[in-house]
């Protein structure tokens, strides 16, 4: 099957582009993007320590909504933080600038992590706050479509779907659904059922957004 160079997926590095051309926003300086099995690692420790530590919100600074966690208040000792700290470190890919300063900051679990600028207060808190989403998805999903699903592609996917063993009442969850494809192919000769996505492109069935930026 020949395709148009306009209907082909963007490249990671446009990709990449487009998610640094947010203003206040710039990949990390030297930093490998490439993923390791350390990095992966890594990515698990925070998610077992900083991602499930106790934060409390910054109520003094409430104009910057944001929260944070304290090695001695919500850590069972000084060295757990310092170890999950210089973890932390590790995995900086990106820096934000506040003010007149750039953070380096970590996205873990729909949020970003930063230390404060002062001296020393990387061995006393890390702040959080929730992630802007970013949609690099949806403006080319149908591109993704005509792309990637030939008349073969919805072959195999009906297949698929009919292979499951999916039985009437039933509801199933898609994740990573993409256009929808499988679910649509899914109700072709069952007028009563249905699909529903939190979001809706024009055509398709919708999507959840997820947050997994530490995935390559």
């Amino acid at each position: 099957m020949t395709q148009s160079a306009s209907l082909l997926p963007p490249s990671d590095e446009e990709a990449v582009a487009r998610l640094f051309a947010i203003p206040d926003r710039r990949p990390l300086k030297g930093r490998d993007p490439t993923w390791t099995k350390a990095d992966f690692e890594d990515m698990a420790h925070l998610e077992e320590n900083l991602g499930r530590a106790q934060h409390q919100f910054a109520y003094t600074l409430a104009a910057t909504p944001h929260y944070y966690t304290v090695a001695k208040k919500h850590w069972s000792s000084q060295d757990s933080f310092d170890e999950m700290a210089a973890v932390m470190k590790r995995q900086f890919r990106e820096q934000e600038k506040f003010g007149n300063l750039w953070y380096e900051r970590l996205r873990l679990n729909g949020y970003k992590h930063w230390f404060s600028s002062w001296p020393g207060y990387d061995r006393i808190l890390v702040n959080r706050a929730p992630l802007e989403y970013v949609d690099t998805y949806l403006p080319h999903a149908h591109a993704y479509e005509a792309a990637l699903n030939s008349k073969e592609d919805a072959q195999e996917s009906e297949k698929l779907f009919r292979g499951l063993g999916i039985e009437y009442g039933y509801s199933v969850l898609d994740v990573g659904c993409g256009t929808g494809l499988l679910g649509r192919l899914g109700l072709e000769g069952h007028p009563d059922g249905g699909l529903h996505g939190d979001r809706h492109q024009p055509g398709y069935a919708g999507c959840v957004p997820g947050e997994a930026p530490w995935l390559p």
